[in-house]
């Protein structure tokens, strides 16, 4: 099923912006129109509502949220830690992110945390060539 990951993903800052309002945090999106992409709307946008449910609660400062080239990344500073939380989510996230043929990464580092969802390519596009170098 073909879906538009702009159209998603400000559907969920939108919904998410009265929680972080409520937490005296903001978020910043940057989504402009993208290509269709293969997956089922509904998951992506419960893929999206976690994480950024995760960056309010476990994170600092705002929370930017930007689309390019098929990846949608949620960044925010790395909060104190803390809180009650088993550390699924993450887990479940990433296995959310696998059924719907997409890839979810996360990288902290310098203080900031961004996790990427990688899409996958729009129908008709040529399959990315798998990486033969070294370092992959």
């Amino acid at each position: 099923m073909d879906a538009d990951p702009a159209a998603i993903a400000a559907a969920a800052v939108a919904a998410a912006a009265p929680r972080a309002t409520a937490l005296n945090r903001s978020i910043a999106a940057h989504l402009p129109p993208q290509a269709p992409v293969r997956t089922a709307p509904e998951h992506l946008r419960l893929l999206l509502d976690n994480l950024l449910g995760n960056a309010l609660d476990h994170g600092a400062g705002p929370v930017t949220v930007a689309l390019a080239d098929g990846t949608l990344r949620i960044a925010n500073a790395v909060g104190a830690g803390g809180g009650a939380h088993a550390g699924l989510g993450l887990a479940l996230c990433r296995r959310l992110a696998a059924l719907l043929g997409a890839r979810l990464d996360v990288v902290i580092a310098a203080g900031r945390c961004t996790a990427s969802v990688t899409l996958a390519p729009p129908r008709g596009a040529p399959a990315s060539a798998p990486c033969e170098a070294p370092s992959c």
